[in-house]
């Protein structure tokens, strides 16, 4: 059996659902700290002198107590952890520093990275690659530029028989998408087309299209959603090549897409039949692609896609 420490954000739950699947099997022991401290764990002033000397450490001396606080945080879990493991795996390494990451450097002989996000969205992965065996990115053009292993994300959720309540469904963060969304829900709407387009914001929405949240909803109410719809709604990030979760829950659950991202149309589970790829600028959608069935993808294609399949490569040691 091998032992795996895999250290990640978990801040909506999909690593939660995905751990529970995986610590199923019986050829892995799974040890897991999340980088996202809970709330009465995190750093707060103790008064308004600290505030200031904080001030002077960013400015001065290029630190930041909020920084080193968060790192001594984590360093307590990982070192209660095993002293040895056969395979760490780090998603988003680059919210530790350096001493973090030679701790774990040090834990194992098979330190492993995964980019789930594009690295210049946050350049610190591109300085501490060099740290890891093997980093892998769901980014293509990160693996053209800088060399990593591709590989996507994944889905956990197979299809359900729940009943469709909903033609259309979105679940995004509020930011620089909001008009191309509302392009979206307009060409629903003329289509007669319902739908619901989630997105999590702390200050108002201003849309007659979005719904807003002002909670983070957790990834297994997410997916109860999901399963209740007909196609689910994608829109990527500008300057974002992979694929998002999106298609992967799509494919996962049996459900129809729409995305405006044109480099899905480079992978195997594509087809026409289950996947718009809608102009942003000027979304059109048949209502042909609503009335018509989704259609099986091959099995072994699909489970290339699988929680199992992903997890398997970050551990392989070839």
């Amino acid at each position: 059996m091998k032992n795996i420490y895999l250290l990640a954000p978990d801040s909506v739950g999909i690593l939660a659902l995905a751990l529970q699947h995986l610590r199923q099997r019986n050829d892995v022991s799974i040890d897991f700290t999340d980088l996202v401290l809970p709330n009465e764990e995190k750093f707060k002033y103790k008064n308004s002198l600290q505030r200031l000397y904080n001030v002077y450490l960013k400015n001065c001396r290029a630190q930041n107590l909020k920084n080193i606080y968060y790192n001594n945080c984590i360093q307590k879990k990982i070192k209660v952890q095993k002293l040895q493991y056969d395979t760490i795996v780090i998603i988003r390494p680059d919210l530790l520093n350096d001493e973090s990451l030679q701790i774990l450097r040090q834990k194992t002989r098979h330190f492993v990275a995964y980019y789930w996000d594009s690295a210049n969205f946050f350049p610190r992965k591109k300085d501490i690659a060099t740290l890891f065996d093997k980093v892998y990115s769901f980014d293509s053009a990160d693996c053209a530029n800088y060399g990593y292993t591709p590989l996507t994300n994944f889905y956990i959720k197979e299809a359900t028989n729940e009943p469709i309540k909903i033609d259309a469904y979105g679940l995004l963060s509020y930011d620089k998408r909001k008009t191309q969304l509302e392009k979206i829900a307009a060409a629903l709407e003329l289509q007669k087309m319902n739908y619901i387009i989630k997105t999590y914001s702390q200050k108002p929405v201003e849309s007659k299209y979005l719904t807003r949240l002002d909670t983070v909803l957790d990834y297994n109410e997410m997916l109860a959603e999901i399963a209740q719809c007909k196609v689910l709604i994608e829109v990527q990030k500008e300057g974002q090549q992979g694929l998002t979760f999106r298609p992967f829950e799509a494919l996962g659950m049996e459900k129809k897409l729409i995305t405006n991202n044109p480099r899905i149309k480079e992978y195997d589970f594509y087809c026409e039949e289950n996947i718009f790829v809608v102009n942003p600028d000027n979304p059109t959608i048949p209502a042909s692609f609503f009335s018509t069935p989704y259609k099986k993808i091959n099995s072994a294609i699909k489970h290339k896609y699988h929680v199992d399949c992903w997890f398997n490569k970050l551990i392989s040691t070839t």
